[in-house]
């Protein structure tokens, strides 16, 4: 259950960065969690390549 709520934590963290810097510590924070979790690390490539398509179809639309 705490490894579930510091998933959690760190998704916040990561969804949080998509729209403003982190600390250095909430940075190095979120680093270390992707090393040793097996499943965040898949939620920040996908929360990186969603930002980059709104990025994509914001530069279309002008």
């Amino acid at each position: 259950m705490k490894q579930l709520k510091n998933c959690q934590k760190m998704t916040e963290l990561m969804s949080l960065s998509q729209e403003e810097p982190l600390t250095l510590s909430q940075k190095m924070t979120v680093k270390f969690h992707l090393l040793m979790c097996p499943e965040c690390p898949r939620f920040d490539d996908n929360n990186r390549v969603l930002k980059e398509m709104i990025k994509q179809h914001k530069n279309l639309k002008g």
